[in-house]
């Protein structure tokens, strides 16, 4: 969560450098809910509005923090002008910024989903080369967490319905083609799933 606040703001001062107003206006549109959202185009004094005062005080004292963070590992530069204090960015956030971003495209999805039954047996059989065995890993706690039970070390079976994005979580992780998904139509000797 930290990291993507992080990524956030610092791509925001990136695109051009931008006030501490500004930033806080935007950090605090991400926390209204779509309800307490009327118009966009708040004034910093209408924003506070929107927020009781506890709620403003533990945000913007966290953007405070955060932007505080940021200038002592040298992200950004704050330059007190006379329309408020302007903020840049250095070369070492930018750099932080281009981490951050391969950080985020090579971090696992969550291996929770949404849980539903079904009549029939579902078994998943995977065969993922070691060289993957940080997606193996996930795979086993995310199929786990769906509620199947472990027949061998690769191979489980539950009378789970497969969420869809779970498969779209094996395609984006490129290992679909390393898992099987048979559905079963005659319970045979499987009775003990009941």
């Amino acid at each position: 969560m930290k990291e993507s606040i992080t990524l956030n703001i610092l791509e925001r001062i990136k695109q051009n450098n931008a006030f501490a107003k500004d930033l806080l206006k935007e950090f605090l549109l991400g926390k209204l809910t779509i309800d307490r959202i009327i118009d966009k185009a708040f004034s910093y004094d209408e924003m506070k509005k929107h927020f009781s005062e506890n709620e403003w005080k533990r945000y913007s004292n966290n953007f405070y923090v955060t932007l505080k963070r940021l200038e002592q590992d040298n992200l950004i530069d704050k330059k007190r002008v006379k329309e408020g204090v302007i903020i840049k960015i250095t070369e070492k956030g930018i750099e932080k910024i281009k981490a951050l971003k391969e950080k985020q495209k090579n971090a696992l999805p969550s291996y929770k989903y949404k849980k539903e039954k079904s009549n029939r047996a579902t078994i998943i059989i995977f065969d993922i080369p070691e060289t993957e065995k940080r997606k193996r890993d996930w795979l086993r706690i995310a199929i786990l967490n769906l509620g199947f039970k472990m027949v061998q070390k690769s191979v489980w079976i539950g009378n789970v319905k497969i969420p869809e994005d779970f498969l779209l979580s094996l395609k984006h992780l490129n290992i679909l083609k390393y898992v099987e998904i048979f559905q079963v139509t005659k319970q045979g000797t499987l009775e003990s799933l009941k």
